[in-house]
C-alpha cells in the first residue's frame, strides 16, 4: 500500500466525514445531480475535511467530491 491521500485524525471523525458527503450525495441526486455545481462540491469538501479534523485533509475530500472544472 501506497497512501495518496490522509483523510482524516481517528477513524470516527473520517465516519463523520463521510456521513457529511453521503446526505450531500443524496441531496443531489434527489435534485437529479447537479453536475455544474463546482462551488457547492467544493464547500462540501471543505465541510467533510474539517468534520475530518482539518482543512490538511482537504485534497482527499475535493478528489472523493469530483472537485474538479470540467
Amino acid at each position: 500500500g501506497t497512501i495518496l491521500y490522509s483523510c482524516a485524525e481517528s477513524s470516527e471523525k473520517f465516519l463523520d466525514a463521510l456521513w457529511v458527503a453521503v446526505r450531500y450525495f443524496s441531496i443531489q441526486l434527489n435534485e437529479k445531480l447537479k453536475d455544474s455545481d463546482l462551488e457547492s462540491r467544493e464547500i462540501k469538501a471543505k465541510q467533510c475535511a474539517e468534520v475530518a479534523g482539518s482543512l490538511d485533509y482537504y485534497a482527499f475530500y475535493e478528489d472523493f467530491l469530483n472537485c474538479y472544472e470540467r
